[in-house]
């Protein structure tokens, strides 16, 4: 029987379509058009559904951040200001991926995170 192997380009490519699929307490940004810089929060989910090439998906640490926790941040004076200057493009504002990494999220310790997003 003929040893049968999947490409390394295959391969990659499969692992990226898993990525697609989102998880509950993943962050969203939408990265196009009008609403660029919309944030959210991923709920529980009872299935599984595609980002869409549109969005951004953040995948969180849970154990050092608390999902709303960033929305919070994200939707704040301090946290849209920054999304604002990461957009590119003067008539389709845009966000890259790349410059979305730069975003600078204060974490305190998780339950003053809890205190911040419950109050």
């Amino acid at each position: 029987m003929a040893e049968t192997r999947i490409s390394s380009e295959l391969s990659n490519y499969l692992f990226s379509a898993q990525d697609a699929f989102i998880q509950s307490g993943d962050i969203l940004i939408t990265k196009i058009g009008a609403k660029a810089g919309a944030t959210c929060v991923v709920p529980a989910l009872s299935r599984d559904y595609c980002i869409s090439s549109h969005s951004i998906r953040v995948i969180l640490n849970k154990e050092i951040v608390i999902p709303n926790y960033v929305e919070l941040f994200l939707l704040s004076y301090w946290g849209k200001s920054q999304i604002t200057r990461l957009f590119t493009g003067a008539a389709h504002k845009q966000l890259q991926l790349s410059t979305v990494a730069d975003l600078q999220i204060p974490l305190p310790p998780l339950d003053v995170q809890d205190y911040c997003y419950r109050n």
